[in-house]
């Protein structure tokens, strides 16, 4: 019997997700980069929310002092700028090759997880598994 699985919409992009029940951990984002451009968003908000702090506002003067107090050391010599190479690169030509009409494979109907892309009931849930319909996990062997 294939795994349930659950349709949702990206919460960043709105893109299309079908995720199998084992891999679904209350997922929002699809698997591309949202979730870490999500996350990125959500750790500077809550930095930014920190910063207006007391706390934080002691933080960043005690940084800033050592960012100063470094800043007045002396440095005499720069270094060298690095020695760019010229790189060549070879152009290779891979043509197409032709499959007749005949020998094409004809596509599969199934469903696959977009993450571990296992294939997938047809049947596609829009919610969350209650509490009670989740599967108890396996013993360790």
């Amino acid at each position: 019997m294939l795994p349930s699985a659950r349709h949702y919409l990206c919460a960043r992009c709105r893109c299309q997700v079908i995720i199998c029940r084992h891999c679904d951990r209350g997922n929002a984002y699809c698997t591309g980069e949202c979730a870490g451009l999500a996350r990125r968003d959500s750790l500077h908000r809550a930095g930014a929310r920190y910063a207006l702090t007391r706390r934080g506002r002691l933080n960043n003067a005690a940084r800033q002092g050592r960012f100063r107090a470094r800043k007045k050391q002396k440095v005499t010599h720069r270094g060298s700028l690095p020695v760019l190479a010229l790189v060549l690169l070879g152009l290779a030509l891979n043509p197409r090759e032709r499959v007749p009409e005949a020998e094409r494979e004809t596509p599969r109907t199934a469903i696959y997880c977009h993450v571990c892309h296992r294939e997938c009931s047809p049947f596609l849930r829009n919610r969350f598994l209650r509490p009670s319909e989740r599967v108890p996990p396996r013993p360790a062997t």
